[in-house]
């Protein structure tokens, strides 16, 4: 999480420093310098969302098919059960 706050802050950096060379005579490389690095640091983060997009991808399928096989064994309980008498009132039970 402090990686996605140190990257979405980087390309704001950039833009400072950019502002603040404006008058420096090595303006254009470091103004030039700075927009690389901001450009660099957004495709980074562009591929890092797209990996969590991917994981958060998969781990929803991992749970479907969970919320699949749980059903699935819910529904076996309760076919079997179905055929069962009750034993609630049965003596030998509740004394």
């Amino acid at each position: 999480m402090i990686m996605m706050y140190v990257l979405s802050l980087t390309p704001i950096g950039a833009a400072a420093v950019v502002i603040a060379t404006a008058n420096s005579p090595e303006a254009p490389y470091l103004q030039y310098g700075a927009l690389g690095i901001c450009f660099i640091m957004v495709l980074f983060l562009c591929k890092y969302i797209w990996h969590l997009s991917d994981l958060l991808s998969k781990q929803s399928d991992r749970n479907e098919k969970v919320i699949e096989r749980n059903t699935k064994s819910n529904n076996d309980l309760v076919d079997c059960l179905k055929d069962r008498p009750c034993i609630m009132g049965d003596k030998r039970m509740n004394g």
